[in-house]
């Protein structure tokens, strides 16, 4: 300051809100706050989303959203030419826990590709078709035999697994009759087309008949109330 000459007044301009720091002090809380009520109503969105696919299974499956194939086995139209497939819902196996022994389940899968052949064949589905699914009760060697291309999920189709992880837990110990947890190790991500399907067509015919043989009538065909889950 020059002497001689009087001090002015400095000028304050307030700051909408506060200071920066208390600004940020109060937009941290309500970030942390946010975070805290997803969190808490994560397990309850989970819980919902998955008590609502329980009950709306019977819904779909007359609708046709839900394709079966076999009692266990059904497909879901992804697009024009890809479809998931999927081993039971918990509809299927908390109401027919009888069809939900490891042997049989691995007898439905072998009856349902056999059966999406022969939809396949009657021009149900298109020849060019590809499907797609996510396993983990099946080891290398026996997804081999069944013709399915193998890799192991991306960091998306982890998280939309763990999801549904404690579901699917419930659902194998419901199959192992015994406390079984899925291993991340054996979960694989398969794919097939049409054309790779028909070419195992007698395979799965052959190894449906010897571990589901019930899922035949006399005359070979399957039977309508074991074709269909009810």
């Amino acid at each position: 300051m020059c002497p001689g000459k009087k001090a002015k007044d400095h000028l304050i301009i307030p700051i909408p809100g506060g200071a920066p720091d208390t600004v940020n002090h109060k937009f941290g809380c309500r970030l942390y706050l946010y975070q805290m009520i997803w969190i808490a109503l994560l397990p309850v969105y989970l819980i919902a989303y998955r008590l609502l696919r329980y009950l709306t299974t019977p819904l779909f499956r007359r609708l046709g959203f839900y394709r079966y194939y076999s009692p266990m086995l059904f497909t879901v139209r992804f697009n024009q030419r890809l479809y998931e497939i999927h081993l039971g819902t918990p509809w299927d196996f908390f109401l027919k826990r009888n069809r939900a022994k490891p042997s049989r389940i691995l007898g439905f899968l072998a009856a349902g590709l056999h059966q999406l052949c022969l939809a396949i064949e009657r021009g149900e589905l298109k020849a060019d078709c590809e499907f797609r699914g996510m396993v983990h009760y099946l080891n290398r060697e026996s997804m081999s035999r069944f013709g399915f291309h193998l890799r192991r999920p991306n960091r998306l189709e982890y998280v939309l697994f763990s999801l549904g992880y404690l579901e699917l837990c419930l659902l194998t110990t419901i199959a192992h009759r015994k406390l079984t947890l899925i291993r991340l190790s054996d979960l694989w991500v398969i794919n097939f087309s049409a054309a790779e399907l028909m070419v195992h067509k007698d395979h799965y015919e052959q190894l449906s008949r010897k571990l589901v043989p019930d899922f035949y009538s006399d005359s070979g065909t399957p039977l309508p109330h074991l074709q269909k889950s009810a």
